[in-house]
């Protein structure tokens, strides 16, 4: 596939330089991507996905996804909560009784909290699924208590797998396929690489230890942890999931509300908080800014997927031999591309009902200001904290009642602001948590 680009010249050729520069420790071949809110604004190949045929990497090829599978089963498990089929807290062993842990829960195997083992004790040939999957389950390890640190559990999204398997009632493959795969138009996303063209798939090759030279790997299409590790796609298809991820599909299928639970920090990663861990994807954090995806870590393949939640750009990276240094690439990718494009098209001005347009204001307590304002559609609140700082970040309210509004995040979240009314009508002040603000 040629190179597509609707961003500038000088930018992508940066990024084409830092790629090339990659390429020279030992990588055979690297398909990139840039999207912004459903849209493909870079996307290019570089080297060969097969070196022997000397066929080139592109877009369009197709890699092995590794660890990203978890981000669909993350997915399929949410749907099945939405539904009402299981909750989060529910004991991993209600739904798959052969789990060893009566302490552990579904949310924990999510976000990599429960201390369980990283692999399934069992040889690398034998697939950890179904009976083998099963049969095993008992001589695991917890390594560490729930929550006591954050360890990444292939063998607990294998866990997952069996858990959607029972509780949809249908092969993990096929629900997955059905309620994911197909809803979001990812035609060449699938557990049966056999199904698609050789001549569209890149082989996969082993970087040798001690020279930037490759070694074809052999094994690099064998069967993998399904739930964990099976799926195969291309950058394309990553950047309609990364889109997906960030929020910019519409609801399709899952909710925005589900997809931002998602993507809260559920554990942190490192001391920095520069990683830390939602219900399945993976947070990195550059600056003030939260990205949200995962990478593939695998001996012949090997990248990242990443989008902002924030800006709506998103970027992937995927290289056909392992270890590929693609984080800081994507990242910065994601950073240039959102000084280059617009923000959402806008929209007429929605009015706000009477009971919002009268609470509109500023309000004082204790020297605090907090301003009540009407933004993009929705009653916000945010602290004005004088000169040199700025105003903090707006938080939504929503109406639960006559004059009552509910804090839907920051410090006062959960909270009811209560409107305070002088005999007359007016409003002078609301009520939140015993604090009293007054109007000014």
């Amino acid at each position: 596939m040629p190179s597509t680009s609707l961003l500038p010249e000088e930018l992508t050729s940066e990024w084409a330089g830092r790629i090339a520069a990659m390429m020279l420790e030992g990588f055979p071949g690297v398909a990139a991507a840039v999207h912004h809110r459903g849209r493909i604004l870079w996307a290019r190949g570089f080297g060969f996905s097969d070196l022997e045929t000397r066929r080139p990497m592109g877009p369009g090829t197709v890699v092995r996804l590794g660890g990203m599978t978890k981000l669909f089963t993350a997915a399929a498990v949410m749907l099945l909560r939405d539904a009402g089929a299981l909750q989060l807290d529910d004991l991993v062993a209600r739904h798959v009784p052969e789990f060893p842990s009566g302490i552990v829960t579904v949310r924990q195997l999510l976000c990599h909290a429960s201390g369980l083992q990283r692999e399934a004790p069992l040889p690398r040939h034998v697939v950890p699924r179904g009976e083998a999957l099963r049969a095993v389950l008992p001589e695991v390890e917890f390594l560490f208590p729930p929550f006591a640190r954050w360890k990444y559990s292939s063998l607990g999204y294998c866990v997952l797998g069996e858990l959607v398997e029972r509780v949809a009632g249908e092969p993990y493959t096929d629900f997955v396929t059905s309620r994911i795969i197909e809803p979001l138009g990812m035609d060449e996303v699938t557990f049966e690489p056999a199904a698609l063209p050789r001549i569209r798939m890149a082989r996969g090759y082993r970087r040798a230890v001690d020279r930037d030279s490759v070694t074809r790997d052999h094994q690099a299409w064998d069967e993998a942890a399904t739930a964990a590790g099976q799926l195969f796609g291309t950058a394309l298809d990553l950047c309609t999931f990364g889109s997906f991820l960030a929020g910019d599909r519409d609801g399709l299928v899952l909710r925005t509300e589900t997809l931002e639970e998602m993507r809260r920090p559920a554990m942190v990663v490192d001391q920095s908080w520069d990683h830390g861990q939602g219900l399945g994807p993976t947070l990195v954090r550059r600056g003030g800014a939260v990205l949200v995806g995962h990478a593939a870590v695998l001996p012949s393949f090997s990248g990242w997927m990443l989008a902002s939640p924030e800006t709506g750009v998103g970027a992937v990276l995927m290289a056909n031999a392992g270890d590929a240094p693609a984080l800081p690439v994507v990242a910065s990718m994601i950073e240039d591309a959102a000084r280059h494009v617009s923000g959402p098209t806008a929209i007429p001005a929605e009015v706000p009902a009477p009971a919002i347009e009268q609470v509109l204001g500023r309000y004082a307590s204790d020297g605090a200001t907090l301003v009540l304002a009407w933004r993009g559609g929705r009653l916000v609140a945010h602290h004005d904290r004088g000169a040199g700082l700025g105003p903090s970040a707006p938080v939504e309210l929503e109406s639960v009642g006559t004059d009552t509004f509910r804090f839907l995040d920051g410090s006062y979240c959960g909270e009811a602001m209560r409107v305070l009314r002088h005999p007359s009508g007016r409003i002078h002040g609301f009520e939140v948590c015993n604090r009293s603000y007054e109007r000014i």
